[in-house]
């Protein structure tokens, strides 16, 4: 069986219920967390690629 990579849970932390309503608390709106999570997506899969 494979190891976990450890990019997982970097990667899927910012979805954490206690991390989005923190950012929320701290007047972030849930579209620029979306927006945020979304870029990230994006610049991992694309540096995945390469």
């Amino acid at each position: 069986m494979a190891r976990p990579d450890p990019l997982v849970d970097v990667l899927l932390a910012p979805m954490a219920v206690e991390v989005c309503r923190h950012q929320r608390e701290g007047g972030i709106d849930s579209e620029q967390i979306a927006s945020a999570l979304a870029d990230l997506a994006h610049a991992v899969v694309a540096s995945a690629a390469d």
